[in-house]
């Protein structure tokens, strides 16, 4: 039988990727900075951190790390991915928790709940059910209580094709660098792809580069070939202190970029939205390498711990929050209605993970144990990095 590993892959030195709360701080901090650069919408007072904005492809780049250092391990393992379990537990993982939201916004976009054109919620309701929402985006653009699931289309279309690449990838068996430069290969040729098609002038084409799929997948790849650098054993040993600079430059740009990006700016899709996802591969390979140095602890916080575990949900349920907590309807504005909207939020988020979520993780496990090889300490999903036993 020909091995499945690849031929310069160094077994003694594989990772293994265990729970490591740093990367749900990571994802706490995308959801806080996407909440922020949310939270003034309907509002008379502008964005207090204007370049926020770029926090998305952080989850597109750590999804796309998890994802494939678990899909990597496994292959590794048995020469195999086995598709069918892969693709019932993302369901299992996502489903259920966003059943019961569409269900919910169908019911008050009836109520006429929401400021706005309802109709356009009701089609925006089922192209987010399809996880098509993105490309809804493109070619019917508009604002809603439902704008932001384009970022849970986008990781739901990765999610169904990059098992697949990701299986014909390893079974070239070419060399680890080899293999990893094809997937740095594919991310470059997303992010042309967005510097290209947002040159264009029309309405269609500049929303095409923003949310289309092809060119917004380099933040998953660029995340994806951190995976398999990670599962091939490519990250350098302990002792070496260089990673931990690199995970500052990687958090520099986002201070620096927070304050002075532009959402309106050309350049975000001439590099702007590229690099983000560079930083964050930066920060995610520095936080795992030294899980003890002060950028790991940062993050490894227990505020952005515990808002990483609840991400999904709040992810989910933050903007329809915001359309409804208006300073109309609760004669608050700026940072007390800040403060409202976050709490308000929070509590439907944990409401999510206790009721929904969680539960619906018993059924999962269930499909974990075909995948002996990989890790079941980590559940993955566009909201949530979480112990398996929580």
């Amino acid at each position: 039988m020909v091995s499945p590993v690849p031929p310069d892959v160094d077994a003694p030195r594989r990772f293994v990727l265990g729970y490591r709360p740093p990367l749900d701080g990571v994802r706490g901090f995308a959801l806080i900075s996407i909440m922020v650069f949310h939270s003034f919408l309907n509002t008379s007072h502008p964005v207090p951190v204007p370049g926020s904005f770029v926090s998305v492809d952080m989850f597109f780049a750590l999804s796309g790390f998890l994802i494939t250092t678990i899909l990597a391990q496994e292959w590794l393992a048995k020469g195999r991915i086995d598709l069918l379990a892969f693709y019932i537990r993302r369901a299992l993982r996502l489903f259920p928790a966003l059943i019961v939201f569409l269900l919910l916004m169908a019911v008050l976009s009836y109520l006429s709940v929401f400021v706005g054109d309802m109709s356009f919620v009701r089609r925006q309701i089922v192209w987010t059910a399809l996880y098509a929402q993105n490309w809804h985006e493109v070619f019917q653009p508009g604002l809603s209580a439902l704008s932001h699931a384009w970022t849970l289309s986008v990781e739901e279309q990765f999610y169904v094709i990059w098992p697949l690449v990701l299986w014909g990838l390893l079974a070239l068996r070419r060399s680890r660098v080899v293999t990893i430069g094809l997937v740095v290969g594919l991310a470059v040729v997303s992010a042309l792809v967005m510097a290209v098609v947002g040159e264009g002038s029309s309405v269609t084409s500049n929303f095409h580069a923003i949310y289309g799929t092809d060119a917004r997948a380099h933040g998953l790849l660029l995340g994806s070939a951190l995976g398999l650098a990670a599962a091939f054993g490519l990250f350098p040993r302990a002792e070496r202190r260089w990673p931990m600079f690199v995970g500052w430059v990687g958090a520099a740009y986002f201070a620096i970029g927070f304050a002075t990006f532009d959402v309106g700016s050309p350049f975000n899709t001439r590099g702007v939205y590229a690099a983000a996802g560079l930083a964050t591969v930066m920060i995610i390979f520095s936080v795992v390498h030294e899980p003890d140095g002060l950028l790991a602890r940062a993050f490894g916080s227990r505020l952005l711990v515990a808002a990483g575990r609840v991400s999904y949900g709040g992810y989910l349920w933050h903007l329809p929050v915001f359309y409804f907590l208006t300073e109309d309807r609760t004669g608050l504005s700026y940072w007390p209605l800040l403060v409202l909207r976050f709490v308000v939020t929070f509590a439907f988020a944990y409401a999510s993970f206790a009721l929904i979520e969680r539960p619906a993780l018993r059924f999962k496990r269930r499909f974990e144990r075909r995948t002996d090889a990989v890790d079941h300490n980590v559940v993955v999903a566009p909201g949530v990095t979480m112990p398996e036993t929580q």
